[in-house]
């Protein structure tokens, strides 16, 4: 009995890792791919929940993307949930911004809680690029 519950234990496990590795393969990427496509600037938010900075910048990106939504592109990411692209751009603190210029490049970055006058500057930055 203790053989087949190993043997059980081990199909687990095995099928646990190639479900999170298929999972992780889509987490990202896709966001990833549609950002170099689309031939639009764009900013990154990288965030957690329970971050009151996080939290006051929320209105202010609305309005932002609101304003800019048709030349700019404005991603999202929950540091907890997409851990992979925030450990690819190398974020240690949060909120971060990070501007990017139509091929993809980095044009700037911005931490913690900003103002609407710095974000406009930043994007009107990577625009330009």
């Amino acid at each position: 009995m203790r053989r087949a519950q190993k043997a059980a234990l081990q199909v687990v496990t095995i099928i646990l890792v190639l479900a999170a590795l298929a999972f992780e393969a889509g987490c990202g990427k896709q966001v990833a791919v549609e950002r170099e496509t689309t031939g639009k600037p764009a900013v990154l938010d990288f965030w957690q929940p329970g971050c009151p900075p996080c939290d006051a910048m929320e209105p202010l990106l609305e309005q932002l993307e609101e304003e800019y939504g048709g030349r700019v592109d404005f991603f999202s990411y929950n540091v907890y949930e997409a851990w992979e692209e925030a450990e690819s751009y190398g974020i240690r603190a949060t909120p971060t911004f990070i501007f990017l210029d139509t091929g993809g490049k980095e044009v700037s970055r911005l931490l913690g809680k900003q103002s609407m006058d710095t974000m406009r500057s930043h994007i009107e930055k990577a625009l330009k690029e």
